[in-house]
């Protein structure tokens, strides 16, 4: 999946920004024909804009889900562009649960943390991952850029456990 990327400077896209940061660039800035050609071919629906996002070296990012627990589509398929760091997801977590809304969408944020457990870790560089549990990202000595691609509600495909299959798993 990664041949289905267009190079592009993302680095440029997030410049100063000491803090975790975020834009959006429209799908066809981000996908090549043949990787909008193979999503269709199955039956994902894309969102028009993917999600740039970068990370500062030696952090340990807030503990946070993309949505809401039962909410659909439950993943995206990151590709980490540059950089190091690792997706950590949580479990056992004892903390103050705050619901926000951001471009119609519900972001989960977890503040006032007493206590977790790590019951996964993804450090790969292409990826479909689960985005309604808690998670958190943590880098090391380098800035990490990841782009996200996130599905339609009403794609044909819209969860984790379907998604998986399409790649024997």
């Amino acid at each position: 999946m990664r041949n289905f990327l267009k190079e592009f400077n993302h680095t440029n896209l997030i410049k100063n920004i000491p803090d975790h940061a975020f834009t959006y660039i429209p799908v066809d800035l981000a996908l090549t024909q043949e990787g909008k050609q193979w999503f269709i071919d199955n039956n994902i629906t894309l969102k028009k804009n993917a999600v740039v996002f970068t990370i500062p070296k030696n952090c340990e990012g807030g503990i946070h889900a993309d949505m809401t627990k039962f909410e659909k589509p439950d993943c995206a398929f990151n590709f980490v562009l540059s950089g190091y760091g690792e997706m950590q997801w949580i479990t056992n977590l004892e903390a103050t649960e705050c619901v926000l809304n951001f471009n119609n969408a519900s972001i989960v944020r977890y503040t006032d943390v007493i206590k977790f457990d790590i019951s996964d870790v993804w450090t790969g560089n292409v990826s479909l991952v689960r985005i309604n549990v808690p998670h958190r990202i943590v880098t090391t000595d380098s800035d990490r850029y990841c782009l996200s691609l996130r599905l339609e509600k009403d794609s044909s495909l819209n969860s984790f456990d379907e998604l998986i299959k399409l790649f024997g798993m």
